[in-house]
């Protein structure tokens, strides 16, 4: 026997094999590693401003349906503006996850998760959501509201209604 791989007899005088189905082989390089997901984007240090007029930067908004949430009763959801650092976190984040959520927004400026600012009944969610729009980011603003459609020609102006 020689030292070499290669078959001793023509290709053509082997037995074809048997198969009744062709097995699917998944696209994988076997030199690559799974990629760790990347750290969420973190705040660096932020002063304790003392501001003058402290309620123009968050208002109070009292719901008509009170809830528990961890064992605590939700009555009334605080709604802030965003620091110039959680803003740009926030952008980190949705380039970072390659989309954007508007209800992200609303759960860094309720300190709800936004699983529960988008489990609210329609009445508190709408005044939730009225209340957040001043103090929406830039970026957010320009955005289309899931509490006004706009009208789809790119302009950003509301919808009007059908027949109107």
């Amino acid at each position: 026997m020689s030292g070499s791989n290669r078959p001793q007899k023509p290709l053509e005088s082997y037995p074809l094999a048997e198969i009744d189905e062709m097995p699917v082989v998944p696209d994988v390089d076997p030199v690559a590693t799974p990629a760790a997901p990347a750290p969420e984007p973190t705040l660096g240090e932020m002063a304790v401003l003392d501001f003058i007029d402290p309620a123009a930067l968050s208002k109070s908004v009292p719901l008509r349906h009170a809830f528990r949430l961890d064992g605590e009763t939700i009555g009334a959801i605080q709604v802030r503006r965003l620091a110039v650092a959680e803003v740009g976190q926030l952008a980190a984040s949705i380039i970072q996850k390659g989309r954007y959520d508007v209800y992200d927004v609303y759960a860094l400026m309720t300190g709800l998760p936004a699983a529960v600012v988008r489990a609210l009944p329609d009445d508190d969610g709408d005044a939730v959501i009225d209340a957040c729009s001043p103090f929406l980011p830039r970026f957010a603003q320009e955005t289309e509201s899931p509490s006004e459609p706009t009208s789809g020609n790119g302009d950003g102006t509301p919808s009007s209604p059908a027949g109107a």
